[in-house]
């Protein structure tokens, strides 16, 4: 028992996006039942502590900020309060990585705070309840005639169907890691097919992954921006993270495995 209490506060680390965090295998596995408190994760973790040279550390595709709150998630005892992202962006963000860890109640926590919300902004605009006569012009309170006209007009507007149609977009948007040597080493992306250009730089010497990130986090905010100003609205999204494993013919440099992160999201436009 006195070797697995070590175990639990010994320091491990994490590599999210390209940024390495350090906490403790108790933290890590607070929630039962999460990626991050699984029995496989720990001991890839606490492998990888022991002999960092022989383990490779464990290696999540997603937004570093974000895990910066996730971490603080896991770390608040139950006697403190639980401090979350005001703007509304940052709490959607929040609850796309607590959905990926199976977080479920900082999910509930942030799914909270955008009900509150909702139900503050609805009383705020309530209209207040007044009696108001139809608003005529002139010409229409001439005579009772023009008015009885006017009238049997609105009827027959108001009988008129409106008919709306809604159109649907699948977005899917892919991120390509190429890892050698238990390090990434090149990388790409693909957005609906079709493909960027491979940085090789990377193939020879130190591989820029946070500048493939950065450009690829400027290609999907600018799809969806354009599609914003056709009017659409981002539905939902669905995110996932695969590994291939291959090895590229032997001119080349061997490949470990590639780590796939896919993005799917779901646009629709009524009209």
């Amino acid at each position: 028992k006195m070797a697995s209490d070590e175990q639990a506060v010994s320091v491990v680390s994490v590599n999210v996006g390209g940024r390495v965090f350090h906490t403790s295998a108790r933290t890590l596995g607070r929630v039962a039942g999460s990626v991050l408190g699984s029995n496989e994760l720990i001991t890839r973790c606490a492998a990888h502590a022991s002999a960092p040279d022989s383990h490779i550390m464990p290696f999540f595709d997603r937004d570093p900020n974000m895990f910066e709150h996730v971490l603080a998630y896991l770390r608040t005892e139950a006697d403190e309060s639980l401090v979350l992202p005001d703007d509304p962006q940052q709490q959607q963000k929040l609850r796309n990585e607590a959905v990926f860890f199976k977080l479920d109640a900082l999910r509930n926590a942030i799914d909270s705070i955008e009900t509150d919300n909702n139900v503050s902004s609805n009383h705020s605009a309530k209209p207040q309840e007044t009696t108001a006569a139809p608003s005529l012009s002139a010409a229409t309170t001439a005579t009772p005639e023009s008015a009885d006209s006017h009238q049997v007009e609105a009827v027959q507007e108001e009988r008129q169907p409106v008919q709306r149609y809604t159109r649907y977009v699948v977005l899917m948007f892919e991120r390509v890691i190429v890892v050698s040597d238990n390090k990434p080493v090149a990388g790409y992306f693909v957005i609906n097919g079709k493909q960027s250009s491979m940085e090789t730089e990377g193939w020879f010497s130190s591989f820029e992954l946070e500048s493939l990130q950065s450009a690829f986090r400027v290609a999907v905010s600018r799809l969806l921006e354009k599609h914003a100003e056709l009017g659409y609205r981002v539905l939902s999204t669905n995110t996932d993270v695969s590994t291939v494993r291959g090895v590229v013919p032997a001119e080349k440099k061997p490949v470990d495995y590639h780590l796939i992160y896919t993005l799917t999201t779901l646009l629709e436009r009524t009209s």
